[in-house]
This record gives structure tokens, C-alpha cells and sequence, in this order.
């Protein structure tokens, strides 16, 4: 719903599925082999909290890996 005539709300209101964060997973990890001292992660669909659940998620994925 990112583009026609879709409200404000209808384009931020998606959440991620643990799948799709897995992916990201050997791609940050990568970033923290090579030194990487900060890694910053955005998420920018923040309707009804699904962003701080997303981040959540992947952070625990992470802790996990």
C-alpha cells in the first residue's frame, strides 16, 4: 500500500515477518565481524507499535545467532 491513494496510516501499517528480519541477520552480524563499532537499525513502519515489535524481534534473532 506504499503508493496510490493509500493514507498515511495504510503505508506505515505493515509488520516485518520473523523471516524477513532473519535475513538481515548475517548481514549486521557481518557488520560487527568487520568492526563495526555502532550499528544503527531503523524501522519505519511505526503504526500501532510494529516498529518496537520489529526491532524486538530482531534483536532477540540476533542474541540468538
Amino acid at each position: 500500500m506504499w503508493e496510490g491513494k493509500a493514507s498515511r496510516n495504510q503505508r506505515y501499517d505493515y509488520e516485518y515477518s520473523d523471516e524477513e528480519l532473519k535475513a538481515w541477520v548475517p548481514v549486521i552480524a557481518g557488520l560487527n565481524q568487520k568492526g563495526a563499532k555502532d550499528i544503527y537499525v531503523y524501522f519505519n513502519n511505526h503504526y500501532r507499535g510494529k516498529a518496537a515489535k520489529n526491532a524486538m524481534t530482531l534483536v532477540n534473532l540476533l542474541a540468538s545467532s
